[in-house]
Order: C-alpha cells, then structure tokens, then sequence
C-alpha cells in the first residue's frame, strides 16, 4: 500500500510506525516551500494523510481538491503516534 504524508517537518519515526503498518510506499510533502504546493498527486498512493498541525487552511482545501479528482482517501490527523494510529487503523481495517 502507498500513501502520501502531507505536513511535518521530520517523519522519519512516523515513517517506520506506517511501515509496521503494511505501508511500502511513503511518500512525504511537508508543504511549507511554494513549489509544494503545487504538488501532484500519484495515481499508485491508496490514501493520503494529512498532518494538521503544520498546514495551513487553503493547502488543506488544495490537498481535499486533489485526493478528490484522484479518488484517493483522506486522513486527518495531528502528528502524534496515538492519533495517526487511531485514524490509520480505522481505515486501513475497513
């Protein structure tokens, strides 16, 4: 499974939880440079999480545009563990 983490500035330690997972592909945008904001969304990624501690309203609303054209699910969530956890585990079991 492949997702995309958009937000944060350091997410190695969540990358190796989201591994333990079932989650082979991570890709990360932290969305804090102008030219990441104009991201593309792979078509490959299953679902897309999106830390809501770092991010600001309109790059919130362009992620929500995007996943919606691309079909692919969002997941919010702040950047602790027990959250991502939490919203990672009632998705990925549905």
């Amino acid at each position: 499974m492949g997702i995309l983490v958009v937000g944060g500035d350091n997410i190695e330690k969540i990358s190796t939880k989201l591994t333990t997972k079932g989650f082979d592909e991570i890709n990360h945008y932290n969305g804090r440079k102008k030219g990441q904001r104009k991201f593309k969304v792979s078509k490959n990624m299953d679902y897309i999480l999106v830390l809501t501690d770092y991010l600001n309203h309109a790059m919130m609303e362009n992620i929500r545009k995007k996943a919606k054209i691309a079909e692919i699910p969002v997941i919010y969530s702040t950047r602790s563990w027990s959250s991502i956890e939490k919203n990672v585990d009632g998705i990925v079991c549905n």
